[in-house]
């Protein structure tokens, strides 16, 4: 799978850890300030903790798992099994499904923002920082340091609602939002990206009210105001919105809520374990360590397990797992092309009706070349030695890659003999 779709996959695991921690713990905590940095702190650390790595992707010197390639059929008349040249690729088709959704969540955030400058620009009723719309469904929202009014407000309803999108802007909550639907655009496919994006902009709304209600203005006049703003208002997806429908109930709630205690804040300490498990999920996950057999992606573990480790390798370190496998020129496709043109079925364990299977162990090393061949299983040492002969003949391949650094990597590779 390509890197960059790794890489957005342990970012929405982390994303699913750190959400559920603000959902169970934080949401109904009226510490607005820490809620909103919390949800700041979450996305950051999202993108930042995939590339956090402690060696739980390695595999130490006597472990003989790896990545398997397809299994190969050898008969007495030639292979069977290898790839159909027309067979789709699903890495490539979800990869490819990403980039789409990608592109169209893209496309449609420039858009907005080129609808916000184009506002900006055109706009010749602008006073200060205040630019005066027509636009029969918004009151009022703010983006880029400015304030869009609707143009038939009556005064007091214009002052106050002017006043709660200016401590927005005070509070930089627009590039808030700006940072969180750029995120979106790269986590279109996790559902906790839209729920914290949510309840971002939740948090901003409760931190403007708040401040508008300090300030001596009446809560009732206040619920009055939003309501009344509410009914005839659309929903704004890319600047804080004073009258937005789909938050109406819980504004209401929060503006009559307690505070919350001081102590309230400990409660961030649930994220400490729940970074631990998501770390512990990503590891596992890169390590890849199935001992059951799926073809083209699982693992395979010897079944003689006291099968010694090459000398050769004993100071060094050997991945199972990496961003970017080891590649045969051409792909697995020409890897068993290679193999169907090479592997020939032993005439004396045809003369004698021997069969079996063996499963071979390799190593591609940060060189790209093949070595460390050895027999995990065996089926008689005359076959063993063919399926030996041919993997040591491969040529060079495309060494794997982690962290952006050349790697060794380990494989193993079935090979069936069956005369029937």
């Amino acid at each position: 799978m390509k890197p960059a779709l790794i890489y957005m996959v342990k970012t929405a695991i982390y994303l699913a850890g750190l959400y559920t921690v603000y959902f169970l713990f934080l949401s109904r905590d009226t510490s607005y300030g820490r809620n909103r940095y919390f949800i700041l702190a979450s996305l950051l650390l999202s993108l930042i903790l995939p590339f956090v790595n402690l060696g739980l992707g390695k595999v130490a010197t006597g472990t003989v798992f790896s990545g398997t390639l397809s299994s190969i059929i050898v008969t007495g008349s030639g292979i069977v099994n290898l790839p159909h040249p027309g067979e789709p690729d699903l890495k490539f088709i979800l990869y490819r499904i990403y980039i789409s959704g990608v592109l169209i969540l893209g496309l449609k955030l420039i858009l907005d923002l080129a609808r916000l400058a184009y506002l900006i620009v055109k706009s010749d009723k602008r006073d200060g920082n205040i630019i005066k719309i027509t636009s029969p469904g918004t009151s009022g929202y703010s983006a880029f340091g400015l304030v869009f009014m609707n143009d038939s407000l009556p005064e007091d309803e214009f002052r106050e609602i002017y006043y709660h999108e200016m401590h927005h802007i005070r509070l930089f909550h627009f590039y808030d939002i700006l940072f969180i639907e750029v995120l979106q655009v790269f986590q279109w496919f996790n559902p906790f990206i839209y729920m914290m994006n949510r309840s971002l902009r939740s948090v901003h709304e409760y931190q403007a009210d708040e401040i508008c209600l300090r300030s001596g203005i009446s809560v009732v006049s206040y619920q009055q105001l939003l309501f009344s703003q509410v009914l005839k208002s659309r929903l704004s997806f890319l600047s804080n919105t004073f009258s937005n429908p789909s938050l109406l109930k819980k504004r209401m709630i929060m503006m009559t809520k307690k505070p919350s205690p001081s102590l309230a804040n400990l409660k961030i300490i649930f994220t400490l374990p729940v970074i631990v498990l998501c770390f512990l999920v990503v590891a596992a996950c890169s390590n890849n360590d199935k001992t059951t057999e799926k073809s083209g992606t699982q693992t395979f573990k010897s079944e003689s397990p006291n099968v010694p480790v090459p000398s050769a390798i004993a100071n060094d370190t050997i991945y199972v797992v990496v961003e970017k496998m080891p590649q045969f020129p051409g792909g697995e496709k020409a890897l068993m092309e290679y193999i169907y043109a090479h592997l020939v079925y032993p005439k004396e364990a045809m003369d004698n009706n021997i069969q079996g299977r063996v499963i071979l162990r390799f190593c591609v090393n940060n060189e790209g070349r093949v070595e460390l061949v050895s027999v995990i299983k065996g089926a008689a040492p005359v076959l063993d030695n063919e399926a030996v002969r041919v993997v040591e003949s491969m040529p060079g391949w495309t060494p794997g890659e982690q962290s952006g650094k050349r790697v060794s990597v380990w494989y193993s590779l079935p090979i069936s003999f069956n005369l029937k």
